[in-house]
């Protein structure tokens, strides 16, 4: 902080000015020496009298006598002083300058101070012919310095003995008096600090220095009349210290400061303890547990917002009340002599009690109560420590109700997972018994291919059923993680509209009519969202409706609900859903659920996961049914709107897999698996390879000629992430396909992280491994 350099002018105590000593016999017109402090001699020559003052005497206190033409030892007012006055009149004369100082002579045993000044007359010619002389009495100033030194002292030892830090500082200077406290609260001594403005400004905290500079440049310019502010300062030890200033400033007439008078206080132990009452009164506060503290007659002094809730009273309503307004009758008079008889003894009580809030609503507290003691072990307060349990004394009062919901919850999850043990084990049934049917080789052509027909759709089935297991344990775990990107809503419904087609071909429901609408206003076609997860809530929604619909229509659409939502509904004109199942139609345990599974064979898990997806997007999920005439789903996802993407350019896909003179390495450590990959690619010339772990991948990638890895990433030794970040610290370029039946979609990411090229999901069909390879060996 930097300020005017400009002087002003100022008075100290001890300085006198120059004055005009008299001349000649007469006075100046006009002047009066009654009551004038001021006294007039004159000497010739010779340093006899030639002039005195009629109040010269009475000035001095002195005894009339004869003084003109007598010597100053001769008259002797002047006491004991007279012959060192007759000497410096002397002295006045040979060296013809004038002379000043103050004496002091005694005067009724005590000193009486007088200030003498001497000056040579001349004459025409230069010559000095009389000293003229000015006695003043200056005992009035003296007691004045007197008293002004004996303060000037006590504030001294006062601000050296106390916690206070002292500095004055003249505005338009520099220099800043630092006392010695004030260095000393920092660790210096006198001589290690400059006394300079500078010195303080350059110890403040880099965080507090703007703050303080502003303030205290505001308090300058300002009429305030206290500076006062908290601030760091560094002390010797490097370690910033926290100090309270507080200042007052001596302004002149236009309200400028020009003077600043100021104490710095060290408050780091106080600061300390503020944050740690600070962060008990917050603990304290913020509490759920409701605390209470009382005066020794159970008047209440303090309590948190927990309390207020669980009495119900307002804050004002509290205060100065007793703790009884809480009793609801229940317990005996007894209870509460005991309770305070145990408390006023100074010892804890614990128990419940059964209490009445403002609303009349009776609630059960587990409570502690125990005294505070003072520094010398006096009883000063009781502090009172609760916790609701009405809800556990409810469990214990209503034990039998709780045991028979428990016993539904358990049947319900029973329910569910023998739900799904029949959904699995269904298509695993046909899998397994078709596959035997195939094996027995007596079957028509036309008859193998309707079993391989039924086994791949078991196993599709399968694989999806298997997918909302997954999908509805990631969303009860909160685990599932949406991936949003550009969405364009006409080309998702076009594509929709493709696949319900085929959803109706396959439940034989063609006559049944499909509806897509889409606003009319103008629209922003491309937003922000996950578009997989937007078709799945979709087509899940569509395969509910498709269930229970046998005529008329099925709506599919959206609209704008207003600039920042979009709202997607599939509407049905289906059996519709009774009351009593709408709140818990999203319920995955729910017993409703069983029925539609046994209507259609389904698991009763899409609404569930179509509803905790609609959550992750950012919206919510409803629905509306009218029994027999048909239900209306509808969700919200915010309308987030967004460039259209550049279009990638499609990938070149050939259907001549040959792949002769390439080397393909296998590595996948289960043999079926391995085999069914060998015999896709038995056609294709290509030679194959086979690791069956890590380390057996790596060994044969070394000694080998590899122009492409197939690799799995669940092997034993060395999985399939390790193995290939070793490749590629040699090798960035060649190709190296993971093949993984991890089902999460971050594993996709993670063998991306790990250097793959790309990711072949299990089941692996068979052209999109043949269109994959041949991306990279042709």
């Amino acid at each position: 902080m930097k300020y005017s350099d400009k002087k002003h002018s100022e008075s100290h105590p001890g300085k006198t000015t120059e004055r005009k000593l008299f001349q000649g016999n007469v006075l100046p017109d006009g002047f009066e020496l009654e009551n004038n402090p001021e006294a007039f001699i004159r000497f010739d020559s010779d340093r006899r009298h030639t002039y005195y003052s009629e109040n010269l005497l009475s000035l001095l206190q002195a005894e009339p006598t004869k003084i003109i033409g007598e010597r100053l030892a001769e008259a002797g007012y002047l006491r004991e002083l007279s012959e060192e006055i007759d000497h410096l009149i002397d002295l006045v004369l040979l060296s013809r300058k004038p002379f000043f100082n103050e004496f002091s002579f005694l005067l009724h045993s005590k000193p009486f101070w007088i200030s003498i000044g001497l000056a040579p007359e001349r004459n025409e010619k230069n010559e000095v012919i009389a000293v003229n002389g000015v006695i003043r009495d200056i005992n009035t100033q003296k007691r004045i310095e007197k008293d002004y030194i004996y303060k000037k002292q006590r504030y001294k030892l006062t601000a050296e003995a106390s916690d206070y830090g002292v500095w004055d500082w003249i505005v338009a200077d520099e220099a800043m008096h630092l006392s010695r406290k004030w260095k000393a609260l920092l660790g210096y001594y006198p001589d290690e600090l400059e006394d300079k403005f500078s010195t303080w400004t350059d110890l403040i905290h880099p965080d507090d220095y703007n703050r303080v500079k502003r303030t205290f440049e505001n308090f300058l310019k300002s009429s305030a009349l206290i500076f006062e502010s908290e601030f760091r300062l560094k002390h010797k030890d490097g370690l910033y210290r926290w100090f309270k200033s507080r200042a007052a400033a001596l302004r002149d007439s236009a309200g400028n400061a020009i003077r600043v008078l100021g104490t710095n206080l060290d408050i780091t132990t106080e600061k300390k303890h503020q944050e740690e009452l600070r962060m008990l009164h917050q603990a304290i506060m913020q509490s759920p547990v409701p605390i209470v503290i009382t005066d020794l007659e159970g008047y209440i002094e303090f309590f948190n917002p927990a309390y207020c809730k669980i009495t119900g009273y307002r804050k004002e309503e509290l205060v100065g009340k007793k703790t009884n307004i809480q009793k609801s009758g229940y317990h005996p008079t007894s209870f509460y002599q005991e309770l305070w008889g145990t408390i006023t003894s100074g010892n804890e009580w614990v128990g419940e009690f059964k209490n009445r809030n403002k609303n009349g609503k009776v609630y059960w507290e587990l409570a502690s109560i125990s005294s505070l003691k003072d520094e010398h072990g006096i009883i000063t307060n009781y502090l009172k420590i609760s916790e609701e349990i009405t809800s556990f004394k409810r469990l214990e009062e209503d034990l039998r109700r709780s045991q028979k919901r428990t016993r539904i919850e358990n049947q319900s999850r029973t329910n569910f997972m023998a739900n799904m043990s029949h959904e699995i084990r269904t298509p695993i049934n046909g899998i397994i018994g078709f596959s035997e049917l195939l094996q027995s080789g007596d079957l028509t052509p036309d008859q193998q291919l309707r079993y391989a027909d039924i086994i791949e759709e078991s196993s599709r089935y399968l694989l999806l059923l298997i997918d909302d297991i997954i999908d509805i344990s990631k969303i009860e775990a909160n685990e599932l993680k949406v991936k949003k990107d550009a969405c364009s809503l006409k080309n998702t419904f076009t594509e929709l509209s493709d696949q319900f087609q085929q959803m109706m071909v396959r439940k034989q429901k063609e006559q049944i009519e499909i509806r897509f609408r889409k606003p009319k206003l103008k629209h922003h076609d491309f937003i922000f969202t996950d578009t997989k997860r937007l078709k799945q809530i979709l087509v899940n929604l569509f395969d509910n409706a498709l269930k229970f619909t046998e005529s008329g229509y099925i709506e599919i659409g959206y609209q704008l609900l207003n600039k920042n939502k979009l709202q997607f509904y599939v509407e049905d004109t289906g059996q519709g859903i009774p009351k009593d199942h709408l709140k818990t139609i999203f319920n995955r345990t729910l017993q409703h659920a069983h029925s539609l599974k046994d209507r259609e064979g389904g698991a009763g898990l899409g609404l569930a996961i179509s509803d905790g997806l609609v959550k992750l997007l950012g919206g919510s999920m409803n629905v509306k049914s009218v029994p027999n005439k048909g239900s209306i789903f509808y969700f919200t996802i915010p309308y987030d709107k967004i460039s259209a993407p550049k279009k990638a350019e499609p990938k070149k896909t050939t259907h001549d897999y040959n792949f002769e003179n390439c080397t393909i390495l296998i590595a996948e450590d289960v043999d079926y698996n391995y085999e069914y990959l060998f015999e896709i690619l038995r056609d294709t010339k290509a030679t194959v390879l086979w690791a069956k772990d890590g380390i057996d991948a790596l060994n044969l990638y070394s000694k080998n000629k590899v122009d492409l890895i197939l690799m799995d990433i669940q092997m034993p030794e060395i999985d399939g992430y390790q193995a290939t970040r070793t490749i590629r610290q040699t090798d960035a370029d060649i190709p190296i396909i993971a093949q993984t039946a991890y089902a999460m979609s971050d594993e996709h990411q993670k063998c991306l992280d790990a250097g793959c090229n790309e990711v072949l999901s299990k089941p692996i069909k068979m052209k999109e491994l043949l269109d994959t390879l041949s991306n990279y060996l042709k």
